[in-house]
């Protein structure tokens, strides 16, 4: 059912290639009951080029097929209103090819030059079937004459005919059309929803990147500014990254640095974020203020340092180093991200595997 649901509303060119087999070949044999001889052999001619080209259909040629069609339903509209005096409501099929080609020209993103040209066409083709009908002397009267008399049954059958289908596929051009839209601004959407995350985000371990939790906390230190709370940053790194990649190769390395975010980011808690600051640095940035973050570090260091990570059958034991401060002391972003970073490399130089508050905390 889905298969057939995104044909039909995928395959516009196809739709239109069997709209017309099959009314082509309905009105060949009415055609030939009436002695329309050369409409008949028309209709059972172009019913033929129409099923083989059917059978042929492939979407990289759709513009062919486009073009061909358009300009069949013109060719025919002229034909059928010069045999037989009156147009038989094909002036419908010949107005409705001046949208159609701007509706079709989504889907084969064929040049607007091309879509201008057969646009002029149509028009031009329609223009000549209402002078053929109302500009010549006495057409008008002698076009209806034959109409409502001669053929006036048939004429009435078919002009109600071209209306039902034109107006159908005006409104099924609309929905498909409206469709591939839709579908086109989703994946838009989503494809910019992507590219934002890219940029705000490190590729390896999807944790917020350097400029984004700068951004941050700039945000925090704003909202301090206006009166909000006092926030804290954490720079913390995994003690002895090198030997890691000098033993175990890249990209073990790259396997501890994406399990150590995993696990930080899931014991953060929340009004906290976290990202990569830079190799095996990372940053975390918690919106508040209070004695309860040392704790909350202290918990992290010590589930990182208990747990395994096993790496082809080998634990790599790892253990990170933290160094904390925060803006309750007035200073700008830039110097409170000094003093974290002071502190962790106070941690590195005695010890290591350790959480080392500011003196200003």
């Amino acid at each position: 059912m889905n298969s057939f649901y995104y044909t039909f509303l995928k395959h516009k060119e196809l739709i239109l290639y069997i709209i017309l087999f099959l009314t082509h070949v309905f009105f060949a044999p009415i055609y030939k009951s009436m002695g329309l001889e050369y409409l008949f052999i028309y209709d059972t001619f172009i019913s033929f080029v129409y099923g083989i080209f059917i059978l042929l259909f492939k979407n990289n040629h759709r513009s062919l097929f486009l073009n061909f069609a358009f300009i069949e339903i013109l060719v025919y509209s002229i034909f059928i209103t010069i045999y037989t005096g009156t147009d038989f409501g094909s002036i419908l099929f010949a107005l409705c090819c001046i949208p159609c080609f701007f509706f079709f020209a989504y889907s084969t993103q064929r040049s607007r030059k091309n879509h201008i040209i057969l646009s002029v066409s149509a028009a031009l083709a329609t223009l000549f079937i209402i002078w053929w009908k109302l500009g010549r002397e006495g057409s008008f009267f002698s076009a209806y004459l034959v109409a409502v008399t001669t053929y006036k049954s048939f004429y009435k059958f078919k002009v109600i005919l071209s209306s039902i289908l034109s107006l159908f596929f005006m409104f099924y051009l609309i929905f498909s059309t409206q469709k591939d839209l839709f579908r086109s601004e989703q994946k838009t959407k989503k494809h910019a929803q992507e590219l934002e995350f890219m940029a705000h985000h490190d590729p390896l371990t999807g944790l917020k990147n350097r400029r984004k939790i700068l951004d941050l906390i700039n945000h925090s230190t704003a909202l301090k500014e206006l009166g909000g709370s006092n926030y804290t940053l954490c720079i913390f790194d995994i003690d002895n990254f090198k030997h890691v990649n000098d033993t175990w190769g890249h990209d073990a390395g790259d396997f501890i640095l994406t399990r150590i975010s995993n696990l930080v980011s899931e014991m953060s808690g929340p009004g906290s974020y976290v990202a990569r600051w830079g190799g095996e640095e990372f940053l975390i940035l918690f919106t508040y203020h209070d004695n309860t973050i040392p704790q909350r570090l202290e918990k992290i260091r010590a589930v990182v340092e208990a747990c395994p990570n096993l790496w082809n059958g080998t634990n790599i034991s790892v253990t990170l180093t933290m160094g904390v401060s925060s803006s309750k002391t007035g200073l700008n972003p830039d110097k409170i991200i000094i003093e974290a970073d002071n502190s962790l490399y106070y941690g590195k130089t005695h010890g290591k595997n350790q959480v080392c508050l500011s003196d200003t905390f």
